[in-house]
């Protein structure tokens, strides 16, 4: 395969995790200095308003390129376009199991319930759930590069047929919604509204969703390979059992 029909996705995605997970450490560090002072905070930069902004324009930007068919994301995320849809003889998409997707469903909700007690129960601050909000961004992107708990429930083969990719966003705000701000109601409605037209494109036009109806989707025609680094884990795992 020649180097201009390879996907620049994994090396967008491992920026992205680079990026997030900066910002959830120098998070952590700075509140945990402040605890050690008997305070609540990040040092002082929870006063710097410019910095929420510019850091809620980047996860916006994130958000509105799902929205926008795009060399950067993975056709994973993208199978909602007509432009990736390469039909199959068969017309039967073979979709995943509905149960599987409801038992993500609860397990998204009970977190988020779990998290919302806590907060209204003054046992966690804002601070805190801005912390959780920036380690389930972190989780987001090691799910698609290295490990995802997700895919054990639905039993999916790779992201590319991951019936709820484009659910990461709305999981990741959706705590947002507590804090009541411009800027986390932002992120907040535009992630479930990524949800909400993900669900309806899925719905209108399934045989795009499914490996056996696009075959865009089969490894045949994988120009991203985001598989690989969740095949070096597994087997460095495998050795290290042995």
């Amino acid at each position: 395969m020649s180097n201009k029909n390879r996907s620049i996705a994994p090396i967008f995605y491992i920026c992205k995790l680079v990026f997030r997970t900066t910002l959830f450490f120098v998070a952590c560090v700075l509140y945990g200095i402040n605890a050690h002072y008997g305070s609540a905070g990040f040092y002082g930069l929870e006063n710097k308003m410019w910095i929420y902004t510019i850091i809620t324009i980047l996860f916006a930007i994130g958000i509105i390129l799902r929205f926008i068919p795009n060399r950067l994301e993975s056709i994973g995320c993208q199978r909602q376009f007509a432009q990736n849809y390469q039909p199959t003889s068969e017309k039967q998409p073979h979709t995943q199991s509905i149960k599987k997707t409801v038992y993500v469903a609860i397990f998204w909700l009970i977190v988020d319930t779990i998290i919302a007690t806590l907060y209204f129960t003054h046992i966690i601050d804002q601070y805190i759930v801005l912390i959780l909000i920036l380690l389930a961004a972190v989780c987001d992107n090691i799910s698609t590069l290295l490990f995802c708990p997700f895919q054990c429930i639905m039993g999916n083969k790779c992201c590319h047929t991951c019936r709820i990719y484009n659910w990461d966003y709305a999981m990741v705000f959706a705590t947002g919604i507590l804090i009541i701000h411009p800027l986390t109601i932002i992120l907040f409605v535009l992630s479930f509204a990524l949800l909400i037209y993900w669900e309806i494109i899925y719905h209108r036009h399934t045989e795009r969703f499914t490996e056996n109806t696009n075959s865009a989707l089969t490894c045949e025609k994988c120009t991203e390979h985001l598989c690989k680094y969740k095949n070096k884990l597994k087997n460095i795992l495998t050795k290290t059992k042995k």
